[in-house]
């Protein structure tokens, strides 16, 4: 399905359906990897995805994240939210 996805629409159709079968899978809007769930969002150029799910990160306590060197979250970081997530993750950039 996710091959079927990809070759109707290229990159951005097989992100959103990804996004899709882990948020039906996982009964959560950020599937069972907010960190991944993010990266994806932030490829689609979807702000308010990014940060519902790296909020949902920090709400579950992550104790490893590369979301401060991952370099889709880069137009990201001059929103007040990534300070705000950074703060909430005990983290500097």
């Amino acid at each position: 399905e996710l091959r079927s996805a990809y070759e109707a629409g290229g990159l951005k159709a097989l992100l959103e359906r990804h996004l899709r079968f882990e948020q039906e899978r996982s009964g959560q809007p950020c599937g069972q990897r907010p960190t991944v769930a993010a990266s994806y969002y932030a490829q689609l150029g979807d702000a308010e995805g990014v940060f519902r799910c790296l909020g949902e990160e920090a709400r579950l306590g992550s104790l490893l994240t590369f979301a401060p060197i991952n370099p889709f979250f880069a137009p990201y970081r001059s929103d007040p939210r990534w300070a705000a997530y950074l703060e909430a993750m005990n983290l500097r950039e």
